[in-house]
């Protein structure tokens, strides 16, 4: 099967998969439909919650393949589905039961950490007041890593939450996380360095991270959320998960994927961000 084009197109998709360097682009975050239009593609996989786009793109008589992915049990349904249509059914068990495997071993490590020392976290979004949904892939990530993902209350719609930053000073969560899904409109030292927000315990403490990586973000719904999910637990609790565990998962994890490794520069990340 041939890739047409893509929504997101980076340097690291190109250099993991070169067909992709030759795939065109339908726009960034939001689809461009008359881009999409004009490569007639046989079918186009998409976000199942974008119901005005899905409609759109059905009125131009285009098969859409819904997808949601929000935590592992929508991953495994989604890969089990596209391997179904694509004819790579073998290769989809393959990933599925990868993942459920590294989600196991998350799993024994998790169950080793008392409840008393369960740190809350936070996800924050490309504004200081803007949060992953308690319902949406980064909150169940903090979660599977043992933490206790602060935003319960929140409205469930799979998307990003406009709280602002009184809400999350409310919160004060102890373990603040970025995405690197998209761009930041501020720098994790912006939040070290206001005096305002050093009333956080996250802050005060230094426990301020992003999740990795800048060219291959880790929490973008998909297999790479294992790796997010590794450095969650790493960043939260260091004792039970070290980082020489979390460089062999990524290695391991690029190998199993793309058939090849990538070192910390080629992806973007630096794992001494303490």
């Amino acid at each position: 099967e041939q890739v047409l084009a893509v929504n997101l197109k980076s340097n690291f998709w190109k250099e993991a998969d070169p067909a992709l360097a030759k795939a065109g682009t339908i726009g960034r975050g939001v689809v461009d439909l008359e881009a999409l239009a004009s490569y007639n593609p046989g079918v186009l996989i998409h976000r199942s919650n974008d119901n005005e786009t899905v409609e759109a793109v059905e009125r131009l008589e285009i098969p859409v393949l819904c997808i949601t992915v929000e935590n592992m049990a929508d991953i495994s349904e989604t890969l089990t589905m596209m391997g179904a249509y694509f004819g790579r059914e073998d290769r989809a068990k393959e990933v599925i039961d990868w993942m459920e495997t590294k989600f196991s071993v998350i799993d024994e490590i998790v169950s080793k950490i008392p409840e008393e020392d369960r740190k809350t976290a936070l996800v924050l979004g490309s504004e200081k007041g803007r949060v992953a949904a308690s319902d949406m892939l980064q909150a169940w990530m903090v979660e599977k890593a043992g933490g206790i993902y602060v935003t319960q209350d929140t409205e469930e719609n799979r998307n990003w939450v406009n709280v602002g930053v009184e809400q999350v000073f409310a919160w004060d969560p102890e373990v603040i996380f970025a995405t690197s899904s998209t761009p930041l409109d501020y720098s994790l030292e912006d939040l070290l360095e206001q005096p305002t927000w050093n009333a956080v315990r996250a802050v005060s403490s230094g426990q301020v991270y992003q999740i990795p990586a800048k060219r291959d973000s880790w929490d973008i719904p998909g297999v790479s959320s294992v790796l997010g999910t590794f450095f969650m637990l790493h960043k939260m609790y260091p004792e039970h998960y070290g980082v020489d565990s979390l460089n062999e998962e990524i290695s391991n994890y690029y190998q199993f994927m793309f058939g090849k490794t990538f070192d910390s520069d080629a992806l973007g990340y630096d794992l001494g961000q303490e």
